[in-house]
């Protein structure tokens, strides 16, 4: 069911520290012409500084809605309609990092896979990147009287509250220095507020090529339906005898720089310690990958 509110309670924030994706800029045009005030911030030095202006600045306007969306992130316009539409108030899309094979992401501890595609849904998350996020004013405040930020910079002519300022959290092996996103999660989850992503929602993150879904498990190959098995959850398997291996292709042509992948997509190549990608295996069914196929180079 869409969102009642007119596209004109949300609006579009782009923090750009340089050039916006072409892809990414013809979908904010689009935005544009359906009725969503876009806002396009270039040239900062500190993405924390500029998110927290941009959303002192959005609600002082009277936004009841902040929809994030990155200059590097290539979506389809409807999947902003699509979050709206859950009348959520912290929901976002999910796409992986340029190069690790991981997510830009932080799954809840005890996650063993995520469902991506045609037979996604909503899922918690830790934290999550903003480059494909909706926020709603709630969260905002709440954040706000949770934790009591203050409104800094006020000598100056643009006051502004750190919902974003990056903070330190606790962990087993030693505290982990969150950066401006997550630390926002991280406020908003101790607000009362998880964030929640829909995994249907597709995006594209412009590196090398578009990164998508599959990049994260090591693969090449698109699937309009894919799981994503965590690391520590991989089902132990044998590989097949030399003779029998195939050699893993991809499906259509191949982004120079992409992962290697198996023509059905079931198989993964992961990386040896050394860096180098060691021979296929098999055990993966098709449309799915496994993240602890490799380690983070």
């Amino acid at each position: 069911m869409p969102d009642p509110t007119p596209p004109s309670s949300c609006v579009v924030l782009v923090p750009a520290g340089g050039a916006i994706e072409p892809a990414c800029d013809d979908a904010l045009r689009e935005l544009e012409r359906r009725g969503h005030p876009v806002w396009r911030y270039r040239g900062y030095s500190a993405v924390d500084a500029v998110r927290n202006q941009l959303a002192t600045d959005a609600l002082a306007a009277g936004f009841d809605e902040l929809m994030w969306v990155d200059s590097d992130v290539v979506f389809d316009p409807a999947d902003v309609e699509r979050l709206r539409a859950h009348r959520l108030p912290f929901t976002c899309g999910l796409y992986p990092k340029k190069g690790p094979r991981q997510f830009a992401c932080e799954f809840l501890p005890g996650t063993p896979a995520v469902r991506f595609g045609a037979n996604g849904g909503l899922v918690e998350v830790r934290y999550c990147g903003f480059g494909f996020t909706h926020v709603r004013r709630e969260v905002f405040d709440g954040v706000r009287m949770h934790h009591r930020l203050p409104t800094c910079n006020q000598r100056f002519t643009s006051p502004l509250v750190p919902y974003f300022e990056p903070l330190s959290v606790p962990e087993p092996g030693g505290r982990w220095s969150l950066s401006e996103d997550y630390a926002f999660c991280e406020r908003a989850r101790r607000a009362g507020f998880a964030p929640l992503a829909d995994t249907r929602v597709r995006l594209w993150h412009v590196g090398s090529y578009r990164y998508g879904w599959e990049d994260a498990g090591g693969g090449a190959a698109r699937y309009a339906d894919y799981t994503f098995h965590l690391p520590g959850r991989r089902p132990v398997t044998r590989s097949p005898p030399p003779h029998r291996r195939r050699r893993p292709r991809p499906t259509g042509s191949r982004t120079t720089g992409s992962p290697p992948t198996s023509r059905s997509g079931k198989g993964c190549l992961p990386r040896s310690p050394g860096g180098r990608l060691t021979p296929w295996k098999s055990g993966c069914s098709r449309g799915e990958a496994r993240s602890g196929c490799s380690t983070t180079s």
